[in-house]
């Protein structure tokens, strides 16, 4: 579905600010003069704000018509908001630095749709931010759909969520070299951003993963907890990617057509953490329950999309043409 926002305007800086989703507190620490006074341009329009009612301050804001017109202004913008840079290392999804705290978005194919999902939330260190900007539009497709993790807790099945909880996540890992032949979707090497294997290694000690390494091929995993709690509300929140990143969601790739791979042996996996599979039903209603809970939106050249990424999930559409996204990770 695509978002209708509705509600009132008011002027700031000649820049449009849609807020998508509220909470009761706030919880991105910085106000939105704070966000957008930041930017060095001047003379901008009259600008308008619109959001969704939902009685409390902004989680999800898409800014547009700043004066953004590539990677470089982007990269001067996520820089100068006071947050502190969060180094994606460990991170499941292809990714290369384009500018300083700024990487390239997924390498997924684009006849792929990206699950909505949390950055990093299948590890213990993530982002409190997500920010993502639009440098080049696609042609058809490529959205970018949000949800709110409040609003999926609630349509799940009360005995699926006892049962996370209770028996808790585990995420498995599989990584081949680059050099590769197996090496379909993601190296060792890139993941961690080094060729040592000793650096890998003291990585997952510190992090407090069980690991092995196979010759060249690496697996490695670790239980969590689904839920998380939010640092500056103390808000309880669903905080997984349960299904985002389970074997089925690979196996429907086109590098891994005609593979038959035990579901381990997939880039990611994840099951209970006593190493019990989910039923396939529970993984396909945890599905339901987080498209159903979406939204979207048709991206503009130049929008900057600014995510409490505890509370919202997001995921990119299959797109056709070129289309080039910029990323930012930040933390407080």
């Amino acid at each position: 579905m695509i978002v209708k926002f509705v509600g009132f305007k008011f002027g700031y800086r000649g820049v449009e600010i849609f807020i998508i989703f509220e909470s009761e507190l706030l919880a991105f620490c910085r106000s939105l003069s704070q966000l957008s006074i930041r930017w060095k341009a001047k003379n901008l329009r009259l600008p308008y704000a619109l959001r969704n009612e939902k009685n409390g301050t902004a989680v999800a804001i898409l800014f547009r018509y700043l004066p953004n017109l590539g990677e470089k202004d982007f990269a001067e913008w996520v820089n100068n908001l006071g947050f502190e840079p969060f180094r994606y290392v460990g991170g499941v999804t292809p990714r290369n630095e384009i500018e300083p705290n700024v990487a390239e978005g997924a390498h997924d194919e684009n006849v792929v749709s990206i699950e909505p999902h949390n950055e990093m939330a299948y590890t213990a260190r993530y982002p409190k931010i997500f920010t993502i900007s639009c440098l080049k539009k696609s042609q058809w497709g490529g959205e970018t759909a949000i949800c709110d993790n409040r609003d999926i807790h609630v349509k799940l099945d009360p005995t699926f969520l006892k049962n996370c909880e209770d028996r808790k996540i585990r995420y498995w890992n599989c990584l081949h070299s680059k050099d590769s032949d197996k090496n379909l979707y993601q190296s060792w090497q890139l993941r961690f951003k080094t060729e040592d294997k000793d650096g890998v290694n003291g990585f997952l000690e510190s992090e407090k993963y069980s690991y092995l390494w196979e010759d060249d091929t690496l697996f490695y995993w670790k239980n969590l907890s689904p839920t998380a709690t939010h640092n500056i509300s103390g808000e309880k929140l669903w905080f997984n990617q349960i299904s985002a990143l389970h074997s089925s969601y690979y196996a429907d790739m086109r590098c891994h057509e005609n593979l038959k791979l035990a579901k381990r042996e997939y880039p990611c996996h994840s099951t209970y953490g006593d190493g019990e599979e989910f039923e396939q039903y529970d993984i396909d209603d945890h599905r339901r329950c987080v498209w159903e809970s979406a939204v979207g939106f048709d991206w503009q050249n130049g929008d900057i999309l600014f995510l409490d990424q505890m509370i919202v999930q997001h995921s990119r559409l299959s797109f056709v043409g070129d289309r080039k996204v910029g990323v930012s990770l930040l933390d407080f």
